[in-house]
């Protein structure tokens, strides 16, 4: 393969974070032939917009979901079966509550199904958990990799953030981490990805006028996000299909 062969703004794998309800599904729900695997289980936000705030029927009716409950029946294995074929945007919503889905699954087929760990009739995680999650959302996203570069389609990972402060001196400093059990792992994942957007909600300058859905694509220095693409480095997508407007930023050579 030569690097001059490669065609800046084709399908590529994408991690999409920001704190909840900052639009992250709602964006996600805009990309072409979306399937959506909702572990959050929040799809009702995506309906609402799209019907009364950007007014897009069209992604309305191409949405498709599947209620995650069992992370390896209705997630890992679907995602398996789509490494062979797919012609969809592949969505998994989200990182962070597929973290908790992958300990539960360990919890519930733990061996014995006995724990040393209780409080009263609560089983507590035990180490092996953590690494059943570490297992589980690795291979989510060699999958979403996979599947993506294989097929030529969107695939996205929508993970929410934690906040923490320190204080370095007299000064302190936010940042922001992938919200995951396994706080390595959470570190780790956004060197998996290309494009990583940052999503945020801004107050209108007029207060009667509803929040501002804005996505960073570059790192500031308090949100990290990175993209190969020449896009600006913040994109207010209020009241607009994301997709669209994303494509609208980019030069014609790359459409």
């Amino acid at each position: 393969m030569r690097l001059s062969d490669y065609v800046l703004g084709q399908p590529t794998p994408i991690l999409m974070k920001g704190e909840p309800g900052t639009g992250k599904t709602i964006a996600a729900a805009s990309y072409p032939n979306p399937y959506i695997f909702s572990v959050d289980k929040k799809v009702a936000a995506i309906k609402k917009y799209y019907q009364h705030q950007c007014i897009d029927p069209e992604v309305v009716s191409s949405v498709e979901y599947v209620n995650v409950r069992d992370i390896y029946t209705d997630l890992l294995a679907p995602l398996e079966e789509l490494q062979n074929s797919c012609n969809k945007t592949v969505i998994v919503d989200t990182l962070t509550a597929s973290s908790y889905r992958a300990i539960d699954y360990s919890v519930k087929y733990r061996p014995g199904r006995e724990s040393s760990l209780r409080r009263g009739q609560i089983v507590l995680n035990e180490v092996e958990d953590y690494n059943v999650e570490a297992r589980v959302l690795t291979s989510l996203v060699e999958m979403l990799k996979y599947i993506s570069t294989t097929h030529g389609v969107y695939t996205i990972l929508i993970a929410h953030v934690l906040e923490t402060e320190t204080m370095i001196g007299r000064q302190k400093v936010i940042s922001r981490t992938l919200l995951t059990g396994a706080k390595k792992l959470a570190a780790a994942i956004p060197g998996e990805f290309d494009e990583i957007y940052h999503f945020e909600t801004e107050r209108p300058i007029n207060l009667e006028d509803s929040r501002q859905f804005v996505c960073k694509t570059v790192h500031d220095g308090d949100d990290f996000a990175r993209t190969a693409l020449p896009i600006p480095a913040k994109i207010n997508w209020t009241n607009q299909n994301f997709f669209k407007r994303l494509c609208e930023s980019l030069p014609k050579e790359n459409m």
